[in-house]
């Protein structure tokens, strides 16, 4: 009888065991980030200059002059608010390929934390892995996401880090935790889907 029962108890702890084990813990960066960087000649076109920044990473040649001219009808050291709606609205649009003939068909996608969207995470993650940046910015100041480190729990994943190139900080990689850049201020996300 003790050794069924000293069986049974092996058996609990290997499965007790495995279902604690440590969540795994990975990394995701796009290569050769710096081969799309641009740096924002204007005080306030950082969100111009993250446009141009994501728009290369896919392999359009956009330029910020055309975002600030779609965007305000002429060449103006002006922002795009305090939220996506007017950058989104400029990213938008039948962009030609650099290298080919093609045409593609950009359309953004944001996502405001303020909609605590439940797979955010996930949105990140696979257009990171996909080499497509994501715009973050703040009320003030816009960032291009290209790297994030994370933690899968097995059916969640949570961002631990995520890098930047900064329009302002030529050269320069930034990391910052969520718990920072919430504490800044972070409204949300910005991508693109591709068609």
């Amino acid at each position: 009888m003790k050794k069924p029962i000293f069986y049974f108890l092996l058996q609990l702890l290997a499965v007790v065991g495995v279902n604690a084990q440590a969540p795994s813990r990975y990394s995701v960066d796009i290569p050769n980030c710096s081969s799309f960087y641009v740096a924002q000649p204007q005080a306030n076109w950082c969100w111009a200059a993250c446009n141009e920044m994501l728009l290369k990473a896919i392999g359009i040649q956009e330029t910020q002059q055309n975002q600030i001219i779609k965007l305000h009808g002429e060449l103006v050291d002006k922002g795009a608010g305090t939220n996506y709606e007017l950058a989104k609205a400029s990213l938008a649009g039948t962009y030609h390929l650099s290298r080919t003939d093609d045409y593609i068909s950009v359309e953004p996608y944001v996502s405001y934390l303020s909609q605590k969207n439940s797979n955010d995470s996930e949105i990140i993650i696979r257009q990171l892995s996909r080499g497509i940046p994501l715009v973050m910015a703040t009320g003030v100041h816009g960032r291009v996401c290209v790297g994030a480190d994370y933690v899968n729990t097995g059916g969640a994943i949570q961002l631990t880090k995520l890098r930047f190139l900064n329009p302002v900080h030529p050269g320069k990689m930034e990391e910052f935790t969520m718990q920072d850049l919430t504490s800044q201020g972070l409204i949300g996300f910005m991508t693109v889907n591709v068609q």
